[in-house]
């Protein structure tokens, strides 16, 4: 089965088992749950198997420089706090745009709206590295601390939160093995609910002391424990899309949590349905990409001629490879770059299937994914993000349903080409670029962001 048609089976399980109606301690626990244990499910079922992660090795003088700037940080917050109207919680992943580093969905934003009259930024560092020259560096504040302090907690004290909530988190422990056939250990859960509760702790103090009159955030997974921090003060909670999403998915796949889930969507444009972020779809808004303005007179780098760009993801990299493979054979006057997603990480098999092949290459580098397709004439790949990129560029994009490969809202009336057999790949090559009928990224609407700032 397919990953969607996984999910959506496993959603009706969750619901006839009321899931989403459970709270432990005062937390609506499977919203807090769901990602982790939605991801070992998909595992379970075969979807996402030969799956390498690349998380990045630790640099202990880094990570310790950084939790010691955040212990600093955090407590001058506390303690002596800079009042912020605006609570950002950024993305987990900064950008490389030259030589200086930004979170693309949060800082051009900041620069274009009044947003930067009054904020704090909170950065999530990926495996204790932030990097640097740091965009807004001035404005913020890295939560090493905080969620190394709470998982310290989640250790100590879930015994203790197991022995108080016993019979909930029992019944917690039953409904989930019915629905994914999952064990469980009730300790595990007691100390992931604990972790949580401790991070919402904390922020909900740094919220007082900024005084923040609302929070805005990239992810939601990221900043779950400071959405439902926020919504017990009242504070409206604002997320930002951060990728392109046409079906169910691990993340927003299920219903509204209002106790714990952002009251607003913020998107980039039309292409994706609003009714597949778990958010109701009222509350769903286009405000367009102020990262494309960002860019305007940026270099992109060397242009590649008679090369195309192949983007692969992690729980496709066999698919992604045996595709690339089958199309430098057929076309080998053609250079394939495979550009891997930050998440995903070759194996030493899947290296030793193309390295020997002249015409295809693992091309990933550390440059913003938009600034790198600015310089294919071609770009090909599944599902990605990506793809959509190529398109608002202008590019000649298409979708390969070949080796397992299975794109998702397949329609003749989007700007895609579709790759069936190496005919449709040849055929692709030669044609000229579609226009799209409705904008990936449309036009940042700074008006219109402004006023949620009122």
């Amino acid at each position: 089965m397919r990953l969607d048609e996984v999910l959506t089976n496993l959603v009706e399980k969750e619901n006839r088992e009321g899931l989403d109606v459970i709270q432990v301690s005062g937390v609506p626990v499977w919203n807090h749950l769901k990602y982790d244990i939605r991801r070992r499910y998909v595992l379970a079922n075969g979807i996402c198997d030969s799956v390498q992660s690349s998380k990045g090795k630790i640099i202990l003088k880094e990570s310790v420089k950084g939790m010691l700037s955040s212990f600093y940080k955090v407590h001058k917050q506390l303690l002596f706090p800079s009042v912020a109207d605006n609570f950002i919680m950024g993305f987990s992943r900064l950008d490389r745009i030259d030589d200086l580093y930004l979170d693309r969905f949060v800082d051009p934003v900041i620069d274009l709206t009044q947003l930067k009259e009054s904020y704090i930024c909170f950065e999530y560092g990926r495996v204790g590295i932030h990097h640097q020259p740091r965009k807004h560096k001035e404005h913020v504040i890295y939560t090493d601390y905080i969620y190394m302090f709470s998982f310290v907690c989640s250790y100590l004290l879930a015994i203790f939160f197991l022995c108080a909530h016993y019979r909930a988190v029992s019944v917690l422990k039953r409904k989930i093995q019915a629905v994914t056939s999952l064990t469980l250990s009730p300790l595990w859960l007691a100390r992931k609910i604990v972790e949580f509760k401790s991070n919402a702790a904390i922020f909900s103090l740094l919220l007082s002391r900024s005084k923040a009159k609302r929070v805005f955030g990239v992810s939601r997974i990221l900043f779950r424990h400071v959405s439902y921090a926020a919504k017990k003060k009242k504070i409206p909670v604002f997320e930002f899309q951060h990728g392109i999403t046409l079906g169910a998915t691990e993340l927003y796949s299920g219903n509204y949590v209002p106790e714990i889930d952002p009251d607003y969507f913020l998107l980039f444009g039309d292409s994706c349905p609003n009714n597949v972020f778990g958010i109701p779809e009222s509350k769903t808004i286009v405000i367009g990409w102020a990262f494309k303005d960002y860019l305007k007179g940026i270099a992109s780098g060397t242009y590649q001629k008679d090369c195309c760009l192949v983007v692969s993801e992690p729980q496709i990299s066999n698919q992604v490879i045996s595709a690339t493979l089958l199309l430098a054979e057929n076309f080998p006057n053609i250079q394939f770059h495979i550009r891997r997603h930050p998440q995903e990480s070759f194996t030493e098999e899947q290296k030793r299937q193309f390295e020997k092949i002249p015409n295809v290459i693992d091309a990933t580098n550390k440059r913003n994914s938009t600034l790198v397709a600015m310089t294919y004439d071609y770009i090909i790949g599944e599902n990605s993000t990506v793809l959509f990129e190529g398109l608002s560029l202008g590019k000649k994009v298409a979708r390969l349903n070949i080796c397992g490969l299975q794109p998702v809202n397949r329609s003749d009336d989007d700007a895609f080409y579709y790759i069936d057999n190496m005919g449709d790949f040849g055929s692709y090559l030669n044609a000229p670029v579609k226009q799209m009928k409705e904008k990936v990224y449309s036009d940042f609407n700074v008006d219109l962001f402004n006023s949620f700032l009122v």
